[in-house]
């Protein structure tokens, strides 16, 4: 398995090229995706804590309008990097529950987990298009670290 400090080196540096290409594009315009994660856009927001009885990361929701946070996944191994699908009715996420870190999908109540990639290399960070029918996400198995696009079921990466 990769070091996990690679894959927070990789999603700082997304994180600075989508700022750019949102500030040079001229546009304050966030894309519809990454709305689903502010209150009020489905009254929801997912995230990481970390799980001490378990000694993992695990994936919780919070409701805005009860103020509790639902535990998602629930096993010994690191899952992270939430995203919600644009119209909230599913969340990508990486996890290295089969002993490689890997993208998944689950239906927002966290029922149906589904692996959608299957590569000996690190796979992880996933991002969903705006219209919801691709998944965006980073990967080594070229040997290096490289943005690779699938149809939101997990078949056809470039």
């Amino acid at each position: 398995m990769t070091e996990p400090w690679k894959g927070e080196v990789v999603r700082r540096l997304l994180v600075l090229l989508t700022v750019l290409v949102v500030v040079f594009a001229g546009s304050a315009t966030v894309p519809r995706s990454a709305d689903a994660t502010v209150p009020g856009a489905i009254g929801r927001i997912v995230f990481v804590s970390y799980d001490g009885s378990a000694g993992s990361e695990e994936i919780y929701v919070r409701e805005f309008a009860s103020g509790s946070p639902v535990r998602l996944t629930n096993n010994s191994v690191w899952d992270g990097d939430p995203a919600w699908s644009p119209d909230g009715s599913k969340i990508a996420f990486m996890s290295g529950r089969d002993g490689n870190y890997e993208v998944y999908v689950m239906k927002a109540d966290g029922t149906g987990p589904t692996r959608l990639t299957n590569n000996a290399a690190w796979d992880g960070d996933p991002a969903w298009s705006p219209d919801g029918s691709k998944i965006a996400f980073m990967s080594g198995r070229d040997g290096n670290f490289e943005v690779y696009v699938m149809k939101a079921d997990g078949t056809g990466p470039t």
